[in-house]
């Protein structure tokens, strides 16, 4: 005998099919009005349940770092419009508003920090004297949510998504942060010395180093390996690359790239400060302790503080600045594949091409070396310049390394 024990059992067994979406579509309105028809009025779902259900679902392209992400800008949103609102209620100009009062506002990395991660929306989006969202991360949560609703669409939850059309408009090179000044590279690697930075350490002052005269975003040089540090014609570079095994990612393939290490980073001793690690991390202590968290999250947490407390007060200047500093100077000096490939980007000219440079470090040099930034690192630092003859023993030396 078919009891209503048997349809709940049924009822349930469906439900789990719908989420791993292992329903033919041709059958999926049946499906989902055996499992929801007698649970909700027609055609009424509401988000919350909705981005459970988009959460549970299998989602081939999605890796950890994603999934989190989704779940982020998702709860974002919950707490924005509430779990209880009507699916379909949810316009275009909600989606708008959401993106200009809550991801235009919050703090970048707020899920690090507790007080953050926890508190209400309405204490988030205050000025909390931290840098804000970058329009290219708002773009990339802005993405998460038009893949949401048009997950929503797919399954006729809704006729066509309201996150169409919501991403900024912004340059290549816009990102909402402004670049340091120089009195502010002064007094900030001037409060970087060895001498005068309580618990120092290497990294805490070549990371920056290779962001102001390398261009590396913070995680390329936060996940940096000892047989990352390669010898192309001569020339002492860094090869940014991903590495699964490792956990070391790239944001895009545009950002795998070998460039040379510029000359001021190797007259401040660098290859004789990382000859002692032999191999694997560069930077041991920024080794990541769990999957939530990667190689650049114990510096991130340093130099926030440390940006804050030594160098400016204002949201809009972070590490990401150092790297505009580089962007700057190296996009109006060299041309654009060269610059390109040191910045680790994808060139608008198609023609050149950013491939014939890979094995050609010494063109990329030669515009490496007229960056100024108009102060003296070395004075500012305490750190004794290496000379050029000093410098060539080095990187002799390190280069006789056994592979």
């Amino acid at each position: 005998m078919y009891t209503k024990e048997h349809a709940n059992q049924f009822k349930k067994e469906l439900k789990t099919l719908i989420h791993a979406e292992r329903i033919h579509p041709k059958v999926m309105n049946v499906a989902l009005k055996a499992v929801y028809g007698e649970l909700m009025p027609s055609g009424f779902y509401t988000l919350g349940e909705l981005v459970t259900v988009y959460m549970e679902a299998s989602h081939s392209t999605w890796d950890a770092k994603k999934r989190e992400s989704s779940k982020s800008v998702l709860e974002l949103l919950l707490k924005y419009v509430g779990p209880e609102t009507d699916i379909k209620s949810i316009g275009h100009y909600t989606m708008l508003a959401f993106r200009n009062d809550v991801l235009m506002k919050i703090p970048a990395r707020w899920r690090v920090f507790p007080e953050l991660r926890e508190a209400p929306l309405s204490e988030l989006v205050k000025d909390h004297g931290r840098p804000q969202l970058s329009a290219e991360t708002v773009n990339h949560f802005c993405t998460l949510l038009r893949k949401f609703f048009s997950w929503c669409a797919t399954h006729q939850y809704v006729e066509k998504s309201p996150a169409k059309y919501i991403r900024l408009t912004v340059s290549k090179f816009a990102t909402g942060r402004l670049s340091y000044s120089n009195e502010e590279l002064e007094k900030m690697f001037h409060h970087l010395s060895p001498e005068r930075l309580p618990n120092w350490k290497p990294y805490k002052l070549f990371i920056p180093a290779l962001a102001l005269y390398n261009g590396l975003r913070m995680n390329e040089a936060c996940q940096l390996q000892f047989e990352n540090i390669v010898q192309l014609d001569g020339i002492p570079c860094i090869r940014v690359e991903d590495n699964e095994e490792i956990g070391a990612t790239v944001k895009n393939l545009s950002c795998i790239r070998t460039v040379p290490i510029h000359p001021m980073i190797l007259q401040l001793g660098f290859l004789k400060f990382i000859e002692e690690v032999k191999s694997g991390p560069l930077w041991p202590e920024l080794a990541p302790d769990s999957p939530n968290k990667g190689y650049s999250y114990r510096f991130g947490m340093f130099f926030n503080h440390f940006n804050r407390e030594f160098v400016t007060k204002g949201s809009k200047k972070s590490f990401h600045s150092l790297r505009l500093n580089f962007v700057n100077a190296i996009r109006d000096n060299a041309p654009e594949a060269i610059a390109c490939q040191l910045i680790g980007m994808s060139p608008k000219t198609v023609t050149l091409g950013r491939y014939g440079l890979l094995e050609q470090p010494g063109p990329m040099l030669e515009y490496l070396r007229k960056l100024d930034y108009g102060f003296d690192i070395f004075a500012q630092t305490g750190i004794e310049q290496q000379s050029e003859c000093e410098v060539a023993e080095q990187v002799e030396h390190f280069f006789e390394r056994p592979f």
